[in-house]
């Protein structure tokens, strides 16, 4: 039917299933775990590092894929002129690939386990595949057998063929306009008459998938379910109004789930055209809208819902038939009210590989009107992750619309407390008032953020007294993170971002709060190469205690917090002797150059109170000859909350001497030591998530990894230095080691040059002396010594080797013998007339020493392989001579 029909016509009839397809079965293997989404940055500057991270990672995995070393001439340090060039990563041979000749009859699933074994990091890449399904004419398009077969051209058939082919197709699918281009009259088994029913709504976009799919016979089946998109919000009931339907298609020995919808016309910004809103994700929006910017023709598609994890799209979407859940019964959701409640999880969240540690509910209860939200990260790359919030009152509640100035936007934000505890991220909101709220959580690497996950918290109760938090990290969090090490702040002593207080023991005159306490010392290991760039400084910020009493006093009507910092009233005294009491925390702080050592001592009382150690790093320049601070360079780079208002027990004593036995083992920095007083702490049921175990652990890697630097130098074994960079490498605090892996590069570069001996060649001399000793050489070493005596210009006999021998003489230097060595040094040492040389000499000796390779004549003698490269040496001076005496002709 033509663009401008108004017939109506009955939707199509599309069967859910067709034919005898495989039972629903869990993935075999999984598309994200082929191809990863998540790329972790680089938290220090690249600019200011010594060690070119990248090119070192490069270099050791090609080795390991290639079984071979890497060549003389690898370069790792930044700022030298010999930098790696373009043909040093070609001729890098590539890994195996004996996969291509296997069976087109194997899984995906045992193919992808294979090239795992082979090292392949990436096994599936789309690029190509996207790029030419974008190129498809309406005439490549006029017939499915023409259109799959120019979709085909691609594809590896060896590996995961029908995957690439579905791929093609979606990636062709998404690009075809539907919205105001008419399509001529064609039966649905042609794609043209499919996007036609498609554009007069008599297909929806999942049947009109499923009928390309099974086109190119691939088993399709549509799956109607339910789903939480589009104006969803944590808390809604889930009924009929959210019904709606999607794929799954058979490939490669595999049910694999996609969303044609969300995949091809999916948005997480405003709803344009025949856009769908799947979730309002302002970050996500802000980064698509931008890439339209810059290629207005660039089209892309949502990954996350193609191919994904079964355990994380049943997140978003719930199918009536649990079977095609894909999910073993034991793990999947049981019943539709089950999915109500489960937590709004966006894909992000698993793409990160985070994971939610308090109890998975989209409708979380405040106790005594806190709620706490706990989610663990990768220990691989926590440290470098960012993760934020955004927290309002729900304007709905009728009981929310009369608290005015304490619901302001600016005061929830100072009631919320992120901060980081070892991997994990825990969010502390302090909800003011009984009622609902709305809490989004975002998070990313850096200012790259994607909404994680969204709750709704229920207040039913409140404190009657609260501090307001003085400080904002926003997305940095409390606690040390990347921008601490972006300024070179390594092995934080303290990995918490909030610190409790124990409260001092007062007796007699120590109750006067002129009297100081040794509160807490937090220490950081300095980047070598980042050491003299910046200075550090530390500031104190006491938080704002208010009681309910005094809300409208320090509340502004533009929802700032004001008044005078104060601490809570201790019991027996006066609030007016209080308030006028400067608060009594203070900070010293010292700076090692020996070991590169940032340590802050925080003194003072808190007596329940609660304050923030900011601390902030200046860049550093040069000028005059003076290192002066650059102008506005003085940034917030890491923040402590110390606490003492939610200490109720003191610790035992027991428990005391066993922390401070581990803190003054760290001091020393003794393996042993260290180990065994973490192990004291683990029996007195410390948990391994406190602060002084994990500091202590991250303290013992550290050490092990110094210890390991210096056992493979004293064993002088290349593979064993190579696999020990390779754990540097893969270490979160590796710039903690350049100084060590600067060494340790230049001591590799040595062994390599070696070719797999143990100890530098000999000198001349020295060599002369052990070829003395010889009494029947290998040819390769009777060769070589030939080849010496001719450059030499010796006329004897060389084919014997007792005259070979008898040149070789370990006599004391004469004034009128000019022996063998004298020749040697004379001919390297000073400017040897080259031009009364014989070229057919030279090109004799050239000849005859290289009928055998450096490395057969290594592996011979030592001491043949350094006159091998003294003679080569030589042959290259004698070749720059006579090409610079030709230039002057």
């Amino acid at each position: 039917m033509g663009s401008g029909s108004t017939k109506y016509i009955d939707p199509v009839k599309v069967p859910r299933t067709k034919g005898k397809y495989p039972p629903p079965a869990p993935p075999k293997w999984l598309l994200p775990e082929l191809r990863p989404l998540v790329t972790i940055p680089e938290a220090v500057d690249p600019r200011s590092q010594n060690v070119d991270w990248d090119v070192l990672e490069h270099i050791l995995d090609a080795e390991l894929e290639d079984g071979v070393d890497a060549p003389d001439n690898e370069v790792y340090k930044k700022g030298t002129n010999d930098v790696m060039k373009k043909s040093d990563y070609e001729e890098i041979r590539p890994p195996s690939s004996r996969a291509a000749a296997r069976s087109r009859t194997d899984s995906g699933y045992k193919r992808a386990m294979r090239a795992m074994k082979i090292g392949q990091k990436t096994v599936l890449s789309f690029g190509l595949i996207d790029k030419h399904a974008r190129t498809v004419t309406a005439k490549q398009s006029s017939t499915f057998l023409d259109l799959i077969a120019f979709l085909s051209q691609p594809i590896d058939q060896s590996h995961f063929p029908h995957t690439c082919l579905v791929r093609a197709l979606t990636l062709w699918f998404a690009e075809q306009p539907t919205q105001k281009t008419g399509y001529l009259p064609a039966p649905l088994d042609t794609p043209g008459g499919i996007l036609q029913n498609l554009r007069n709504q008599t297909l929806t976009y999942t049947e009109a998938y499923a009928l390309i799919c099974r086109a190119a016979n691939i088993p399709t089946v549509i799956i109607p379910g339910y789903v939480k998109a589009g104006k969803y919000e944590p808390g809604d009931i889930v009924d009929r109004g959210a019904a709606d339907t999607w794929c799954a298609v058979h490939v490669d020995g595999s049910w694999q789930l996609i969303h044609p919808l969300w995949v091809c016309k999916g948005t997480y910004g405003s709803e344009k055209g025949n856009l769908v809103q799947i979730e309002d994700d302002p970050y996500l929006a802000a980064k698509a809208a931008a890439r339209a910017t810059a290629d207005k023709k660039h089209l892309e598609i949502n990954e996350e819902f193609f191919m994904p994890r079964p355990d994380v799209f049943i997140y978003r979407c719930y199918a009536r038939n649990i079977e095609w859940h894909l999910i073993s019964t034991e793990r999947t959701l049981k019943s539709l009210e089950e999915f109500s409640q489960v937590a709004y999880i966006s894909p992000a969240f698993f793409t990160y590989g985070l994971k939610l540690v308090t109890e998975p509910y989209c409708v979380q209860t405040a106790i005594n009107g806190v709620v706490l939200i706990v989610i663990m990260a990768p220990k691989a790359h926590a440290h470098r992750m960012n993760m934020g919030y955004a927290l309002e009152a729900d304007e709905e509640d009728p009981a929310m619309k009369s608290q005015g100035r304490l619901l302001h936007k600016k005061v929830l934000n100072k009631l919320v407390l992120n901060y980081r505890s070892n991997d994990s991220f825990i969010f502390e909101i302090r909800l003011p008032v009984t009622g609902t709220y709305k809490l989004t959580l975002n998070g990313g690497f850096g200012t790259e953020l994607s909404n994680l996950c969204r709750f709704k918290l229920v207040s039913n109760d409140t404190q009657r007294e609260w501090f307001f938090i003085p400080v904002e990290p926003g997305p940095s969090c409390w606690g040390p993170g990347p921008m601490a090490e972006r300024v070179g702040l390594l092995l934080a002593s303290k990995p918490s971002g909030v610190l409790l207080i124990q409260p001092k023991a007062h007796s007699g005159v120590s109750r006067d709060v002129n009297v100081y306490y040794h509160l807490t010392t937090l220490n950081f290991h300095i980047n070598k190469a980042l050491y003299r760039k910046y200075d550090y400084t530390a500031e104190v910020v006491p938080s704002t205690f208010v009681q309910d009493a005094q809300v409208d006093e320090k509340i502004s009507s533009f929802g700032d917090v004001k008044g005078v910092p104060s601490t809570p009233t201790p019991k027996g005294k006066d609030q007016d002797e209080n308030e006028n009491n400067i608060f009594p925390v203070r900070i010293q702080m010292t700076k090692d150059a020996s070991t590169r050592q940032l340590s802050i001592q925080v003194i003072g009382r808190l007596d329940g109170g609660e304050c923030a150690i900011v601390i902030k790093a200046t860049e550093m320049e040069v000028r005059n000859n003076l290192r002066m601070p650059r102008k506005d360079s003085t940034v917030p780079v890491c923040y402590y909350l110390l606490s003492g208002n939610t200490v109720t027990l003191r610790e035992p004593t027991e428990i005391k001497l066993a922390k401070q036995s581990l803190q003054e083992a760290m001091s020393r920095e003794d393996i042993n030591r260290i180990q065994a007083a973490v192990v004291r702490c683990l029996r007195m049921k410390i948990p391994p998530t406190d602060d002084e175990i994990a500091a202590a652990d991250a303290k013992l890697e550290y050490l092990r990894l110094k210890k390991d630097i210096i056992d493979c130098v004293k064993r002088r074994n290349a593979p064993i230095v190579t696999e020990t960079l390779r754990k540097v490498v893969n270490y979160r605090y590796r710039e903690a080691l350049v100084i060590e892996v600067e060494k340790l590069l230049n001591f590799r570069s040595e062994l390599l040059g070696l070719h797999g001996y143990t100890k530098e060649l000999p000198g001349i001399r020295e060599a002369n002396e052990e070829l003395y000793k010889l009494t029947s050489p290998s040819p390769a070493v009777h060769n070589t010594l030939k080849a010496l005596l001719l450059l030499l210009g010796y006329k004897g006999d060389t084919k014997d080797w007792g005259y070979i021998h008898s040149q070789l003489t370990l006599a004391k230097d004469k004034l009128n013998q000019l022996t063998l060595i004298k020749r040697m040094e004379y001919m390297s040492e000073t400017n040897f007339p080259w031009g009364n040389m014989d070229l057919d000499t030279l090109d004799n000796v050239n000849s005859i020493v290289h009928k055998y390779t450096y490395q057969h004549v290594s592996h011979g003698s030592q001491a043949a392989a350094s006159m091998y490269k003294w003679i080569d040496a030589m042959l290259i001076r004698a070749r720059d001579y006579f090409r610079n005496a030709a230039s002057y002709k």
